[in-house]
Order: structure tokens, then C-alpha cells, then sequence
């Protein structure tokens, strides 16, 4: 349960309800102890547990373009003229599959709904959900679109919220009965109580390390799933020139003079989708709980996520909670330099030197992400697709010492498949959605 939270929604209770008494009370015994430099004794459970237990495939390409060139002139015995380049371009393409337990909070500890009614209004319930508000652009603000602009501003049929048929709001999609997403629930807020998060993962089974500060093995109930294919494709355009010039005045008195501007520009783009896998681990057979266990003292601990995660049927892409990830980033450096030197020899054993020079330095950057957040996008119900359609199987630890019992091969988005389908990497408005991308989104990466 929540300290200090009154909860009278029923379904709330129930799903924050069911850890085994005697694990709970082993990795929350509320000792007392001093915080480490701060000579404050609070009472609370000391033991760290692991978060975010993470396996991880990156597949990684690069090409690297290099060119050099020189040129060099003697138009007198006294005089050297020479210019050098240099040309690189770098290519890289990562994808991260993983998959990982979320530690996402997804009800937030809302008070509302921790108390909700059937007969609560249904702006109060729609307000648990993820929203989109449309509005016009301003001298400050780029324009968000709703499904307004291509669907004549009007509401669709039948729904309380939705401007857009083919990607209805979160609320209508999970309530209302004409929808392909409805899901019948008594207080009216569908797919909530499945939206608890964090607080509603059931401790089956635990064990302390011998020193008793860390908890090395558990077995979890209800915990929640993301399986996530993470892109990034950027290119690194780098140039340099630089031209020099030696020249004897005479036997006592030379100059070089050297010119250079180089400049480095990064053009980058990511792209997310992922799935999601809500409380998993019910204890069918007794055999579903997630495994957690780093007794074993080998260069990983053991992650058993207690289902088949290669099958279609274990994930989903959750409306309002799964997201779609699209920016592009830029970032420039340009230098240049300018400098002439003089040399005068009084004697074979006395010389003068002297000269000037100027440097100056440029840096530039800027990203660009949606205005409408990564989760309101439309579900594949709504895309006319399903999982099974836009999935690739990824297996995972191939020669490695992988601890026996630790899944090896998951499910994992498609991105081009997913592209392929909602088309989120358009920078535009389409059936599905806005998806075009602004600075305002993170004005504070422009600089």
C-alpha cells in the first residue's frame, strides 16, 4: 500500500494488495540508521534493491569516408605556397533492442483516481489519461493539430473527446463503447486499475546478500514490461583547409603566414517504438513470476522474465502508455585560425621572432521533438495491425556466459515496419497524427 494515501477504489486496493508477508518484511524492515554526511537518523527500509534489470542488443554499422590532398607551388627560390585538405564523413547506425522492467510510476499516486467513482464527471476521469489540446501557432508557440485539420474540426461520431477517428483520445478509446479499444469497467476508467504501475508489483519471494544491505534474489509478481527497439542514425561531416605561405625577404629576414577554417557538422536522427507488457507475472501454474537472482556471483546476474517473450501474444502496444519516438538533432563547429610569424637573425647565434595571430570559434545546436508527446499515438487496432505484424524476434547473448535460465531471445518492434504503418517519422500531419517535430519542444537544446 501507499503510507499516508486514504484509498477507496476498490480495484486500486486490490492490485496493491497480495506480496508474501515474510519477503515483504525482509526487504522492508524499517530500521533506523544514519544517513551517510548528514548525521540524520530516519527510520525506513535499508535495503537497495535493483531497478530497471535491463537485457540489452545494440546492432551497430559505421562507414568512414576519408580524403587528403596537397598541393605545393615554388613560384621563386624564396617562396613556398602550400595548401592541404582534409575531407571525413562518418556514417553510424545503432539500434538498441532491450528489454527491461519499468519503473514508471504510471498512476502517479493520483489522488483522483485513488478515490474515483462511476459517478465522478467525465473531465475528472478523463484528466487520468493522457490528453491532447490542440491550439494555433503564435509569435512563441508552434501549432499542435488534433485531428481538427483533417477532419474537419468536428468531434468524431459518438465520442466525448476525440477529433480524430483513426487515433482516438486514451479516455474515449478505453470507455466509450464504440470504440475498438473499449474496455467495460464499473467506475467508468478503463485499463486505470492495469495502469497502476509500480506500486502494484506483488514481492513473492526474496534474499538478502550475507551483509544484508542488498536484496540479490527476487521473485516478482504484476511487474510491468517494455521491450524497446532505440535508433539513432546520425552522419559527421568534417572539412579542413588550410594554406600556408613561406617567404625569405632576404638572408636575415623571413615570414610564414598560415590560413586554416575547419568545420564539423552532425546530422542525427532517433527513432523509438516499443511494447509493452502490463503486470506480468500472475502466478498461472506458479511458474510466470520474474526472476531476479545475482547469487550466483558470475559476470551477470540471472533475468528469467517467467514467459515465452519471443510470442505476440505477451505484448501489446498500449494506447497512451506505449511510445513513438521521432527528433532530429544538429550540431555545428567551425574554426578558424589566421597567423603570420617573422624571423629576423641579427647572428648566427641572436634572432628576433615576432608575429600576430586570430582565432575564433563557432558552436551551434538544435533539436527538434513532437509537441504532442511520445504516447498519444494511435493503437494498432486503430492502425488496422497487430504485433505479430510489426515485431522482429531478437536473440539475445549469443556467446556469452549467460547464466542458465535467463531469457535469450525476445520480441522487439520493427522500426521500419512501425514506419511503414503510422509513417511518425513524416514531420507532418497525417491520419494518425501530428507529427511534426519543433525546437519549442526543448527550446533549451538551441543554442
Amino acid at each position: 500500500m501507499i503510507p499516508g494515501v486514504n484509498i477507496t477504489n476498490a480495484a486500486v486496493c486490490s492490485a496493491l494488495t497480495g506480496s508474501d508477508p515474510t519477503a515483504y518484511a525482509l526487504v522492508n524492515n524499517p530500521t533506523s540508521a544514519t544517513v551517510v554526511g548528514s548525521g540524520i537518523t530516519a527510520p525506513g527500509p535499508l535495503t537497495r534493491i535493483p531497478a530497471l534489470a535491463t537485457l540489452n542488443q545494440q546492432d551497430l554499422s559505421q562507414k568512414r569516408t576519408g580524403l587528403t590532398g596537397a598541393l605545393q607551388w615554388r613560384p621563386t627560390s624564396r617562396t613556398t605556397v602550400s595548401l592541404d585538405w582534409v575531407y571525413s564523413e562518418l556514417e553510424q547506425n545503432s539500434t538498441n533492442y532491450q528489454v527491461q522492467t519499468v519503473g514508471l510510476n504510471r498512476n502517479n499516486t493520483a489522488a483522483n483516481f485513488n478515490t474515483i467513482t462511476a459517478g465522478s464527471s467525465a473531465a475528472t476521469k478523463r484528466g487520468l489519461y493522457a490528453t491532447c489540446t490542440a491550439r494555433a501557432a503564435t509569435a512563441i508557440l508552434d501549432a499542435i493539430d488534433c485531428g481538427q485539420a483533417l477532419n474537419g474540426g468536428a468531434l468524431v461520431p459518438g465520442m466525448g473527446f476525440s477529433y480524430n477517428p483513426h487515433n482516438l483520445e486514451p479516455y474515449d478509446y478505453y470507455n466509450n463503447p464504440a470504440s475498438v479499444g473499449y474496455v467495460a469497467n464499473a467506475t467508468g476508467t478503463a485499463m486505470r486499475t492495469e495502469f497502476i504501475g509500480r506500486p502494484s508489483v506483488k514481492l513473492i519471494d526474496a534474499k538478502l546478500s550475507p551483509s544484508g544491505a542488498n536484496a540479490d534474489y527476487l521473485k516478482l509478481g504484476n511487474v510491468d514490461l517494455r521491450s524497446a527497439a532505440d535508433a539513432a542514425f546520425f552522419t559527421t561531416y568534417f572539412r579542413q583547409t588550410s594554406l600556408r605561405l613561406d617567404h625569405e625577404f632576404n638572408d636575415n629576414l623571413s615570414m610564414t603566414a598560415i590560413y586554416g577554417k575547419s568545420s564539423s557538422n552532425n546530422k542525427t536522427q532517433g527513432l523509438l517504438a516499443d511494447f509493452i507488457r502490463l503486470d506480468s507475472g500472475q502466478g498461472v501454474a506458479g511458474n510466470d513470476y520474474l526472476v531476479y537472482d545475482e547469487r550466483g556471483d558470475g559476470d551477470m546476474p540471472l533475468l528469467n522474465l517467467g514467459f515465452d517473450a519471443t510470442q505476440a501474444g505477451g505484448w501489446d502496444f498500449v494506447k497512451g502508455y506505449s511510445a513513438l519516438r521521432h527528433f532530429q538533432r544538429y550540431t555545428r563547429n567551425d574554426y578558424e585560425t589566421a597567423r603570420v610569424d617573422f624571423k629576423y637573425e641579427i647572428d648566427n647565434s641572436t634572432a628576433v621572432r615576432f608575429g600576430l595571430s586570430q582565432r575564433k570559434y563557432g558552436f551551434a545546436t538544435s533539436e527538434y521533438r513532437r509537441l504532442t508527446g511520445e504516447t498519444l499515438n494511435p493503437s494498432l487496432k486503430e492502425a488496422g495491425s497487430n504485433v505479430a505484424s510489426v515485431s522482429k524476434v531478437i536473440n539475445w547473448g549469443t556467446g556469452l556466459d549467460v547464466p542458465t535460465g535467463t531469457t535469450t531471445a525476445f520480441l522487439a518492434p520493427d522500426l521500419q515496419k512501425m514506419v511503414d504503418l503510422i509513417g511518425f517519422d513524416c514531420n507532418c500531419v497525417n491520419k494518425y497524427g501530428d507529427w511534426r517535430l519543433s525546437y519549442l519542444a526543448s527550446a533549451a537544446n538551441r543554442y
